[in-house]
């Protein structure tokens, strides 16, 4: 009889429909800044491979790139916490709308999460909790359709 009634609650919750985490975009672009790429080359790779799953399209800027109003670019920071054995990682991802033809600090945030991240604790370095701190930034993020 548990069986049955398992079986009904699946059933409904599943008829019932799904919503996607989906946001619509104009172009679905976003300008990573080549300076902040090259500072974290392997955990910028990690974050490009990241946002082309979500559906974003990318395109390398440097700064006072011309832009197009509506457009997006990215911000994104990694810095190791405390100097013992296991540091912390700590990675923030901000993602604003470009208002103007150039990127400006009070330009409207799109997205913005930071994670910082203090196990596991496997390897001494840290490399490991940032790749997983980046996945949980990313677990925030939502899917990109062009409209």
């Amino acid at each position: 009889m548990p069986t049955k009634s398992l079986i009904v609650f699946i059933l409904i919750s599943l008829s019932c429909g799904a919503q996607e985490f989906v946001v619509k975009h104009s172009n679905c672009k976003i300008g990573i800044y080549k300076e902040e790429k090259d500072k974290h080359p392997e955990t910028a790779k990690q974050l490009l491979e990241q946002l082309k799953e979500k559906g974003y399209r990318l395109f390398e800027m440097h700064k006072n790139k011309k832009l197009f109003p509506g457009e997006l670019y990215a911000h994104f920071e990694k810095e190791m916490l405390g100097d013992g054995w296991f540091p912390d990682c700590y990675v923030k991802l901000t993602i604003q709308e470009a208002e103007k033809d150039v990127a400006v600090k009070s330009d409207p945030i799109f997205f913005k999460k930071s994670i910082k991240r203090k196990f596991p604790r496997i390897f001494w370095s840290g490399s490991y909790r940032c790749k997983l701190a980046l996945k949980d930034v990313f677990i925030h993020l939502p899917y990109c359709r062009v409209q």
